[in-house]
């Protein structure tokens, strides 16, 4: 971003210090989960769908699941049900079907390490708050989303539908289409859990409804990523927030200029659609603060704010969760940016 560039071994440090202890403010005495039980469902709906063979099978499938069939398959917005069954048809009989359904198998197998993953993410969730209840995860092939239904992660009443064909990875033949790079590297299979768990998030995060301010924004996408922090205490900032190694440390080597742009600039309380997007929505880069400036930085900043709350006010995550006001948020934390 840069008022300067690192030397080698101050990169080589930083970055060490990052993958280490994820740069910015992880609990060093990590509690203890393991006593808590946790048997997550994992359906495999790809391998279900890729025995349906036709439109009898199709309808049974969707009568015996009418929740899938609802939500996630919109059953309803389609004026009958022939109409949805030819559109699954269609899907079926994708030519590179055959090869996204390798992928997906080649890539996750019989999704033991991942289900374990996602399994100590849900433990660590209910011990922090206790009446959580697990939703049941089915996984899917979709076609990229191409067929009028399925996408990267789908979030139902009380499941999710993780389309695993977004997230087979680099070495897949197919990737997503007309996805720029900065958001592609996110549909790794590491991302999965993190990216579960930041939905998540959001049935935990007060806010105030009417706060259309940049600093709403920043401080409820800081909680959600403090959230994540907790729950991953051992994953770098650069897997939590989707930045590389190095736009992680060029965000904490000009914290201080970062910070310095929204205050000069009166940023903290704007409400402008289109001004609050240029730092908090997805872009390659904010350019209003220099070139080598990441994309979402206005979040990244938002998530030192909270973290600076939990460090100076020793406040648990579900009462930091609770604080509704960003201005409180921003004034209880006593942020003061890294030099």
């Amino acid at each position: 971003m840069l008022k300067h560039r690192f030397s080698l071994k101050l990169l080589f440090f930083i970055l060490s210090v990052c993958s280490l202890y994820s740069c910015g403010g992880n609990d060093e005495n990590i509690p203890d989960v393991s006593h808590i039980p946790m048997d997550i469902e994992i359906r495999r709906l790809e391998r279900e769908f890729s025995q349906l063979s036709s439109a009898e099978e199709i309808e049974t499938f969707l009568n015996q699941n009418p929740k899938l069939a609802e939500q996630y398959f919109q059953r309803s917005k389609y004026p009958n049900d022939s109409l949805l069954i030819n559109q699954i048809e269609v899907f079926l009989n994708f030519e590179f079907n055959d090869t996204l359904f390798l992928n997906v198998e080649e890539t996750f197998g019989d999704f033991v390490d991942l289900k374990r993953e996602i399994e100590n993410a849900f433990r660590r969730i209910k011990y922090y708050y206790p009446n959580f209840k697990p939703p049941k995860i089915y996984t899917m092939v979709t076609g990229f989303g191409s067929f009028g239904f399925g996408q990267d992660i789908f979030i139902g009443e009380d499941f999710l539908v993780l389309g695993l064909d977004f997230f087979a990875g680099e070495k897949a033949i197919y990737r997503p289409k007309d996805i720029p790079n900065y958001i592609q590297r996110r549909y790794n299979p590491e991302y999965i859990a993190p990216t579960i768990t930041q939905f998540i998030s959001s049935d935990f995060i007060d806010y105030e409804p009417s706060d259309y301010t940049m600093l709403g924004e920043m401080i409820m996408h800081g909680k959600s990523l403090y959230f994540m922090e907790k729950i991953f205490p051992a994953v770098p900032d650069s897997l939590l927030m989707g930045y590389t190694a190095q736009e992680v440390a060029d965000s904490y080597a000009n914290e201080s200029v970062v910070w310095g742009h929204f205050i000069q600039n009166d940023l903290l309380y704007e409400t402008n659609r289109f001004q609050k997007n240029k730092y908090i929505g997805e872009s390659p880069r904010v350019n209003n603060i220099a070139y080598e400036c990441p994309g979402r930085i206005g979040r990244w900043l938002g998530w030192q704010i909270v973290r600076s709350l939990a460090e100076n006010d020793t406040s648990s995550l579900q009462t930091i969760m609770k604080i509704k006001s960003a201005e409180a948020v921003l004034k209880k934390s006593k942020y003061k940016p890294q030099q």
